[in-house]
């Protein structure tokens, strides 16, 4: 039991070149770990924009060729083109006040 004792009570508190050590080092495993962090987040950054434009062109030549195998040489609404709506209106008009007499 004595030795148990001995073997973990410390003798004297930890000097302060221990503790100025023990910063630096502390200091430098945060500062390594936010740049290690934001490394990882760049890369998967550049990996998400890679991926999003690979897939716009694609979407956008299969898009062009579907349309080509219909006869078309781009789609409608690439000129403005849009689809019509036909329809029939009646236009509908207010009095104006200055006919009515007082209130």
């Amino acid at each position: 039991m004595n030795e148990y004792r001995r073997l973990t009570m410390r003798t004297r508190p930890p000097g302060l070149l221990t503790r100025v050590a023990t910063a630096l080092v502390a200091a430098t495993v945060l500062i390594g770990a936010f740049f290690l962090g934001l490394f990882a987040l760049a890369v998967f950054a550049g990996l998400a924009l890679i991926i999003t434009v690979t897939l716009a062109v694609r979407i956008w030549f299969a898009r062009r060729a579907l349309a080509r195998r219909a006869g078309e040489s781009t789609p409608p609404h690439a000129h403005g083109e849009g689809h019509i709506i036909e329809g029939e209106f009646i236009e509908v008009r207010r009095r104006s006040t200055s006919r009515r007499g007082p209130p």
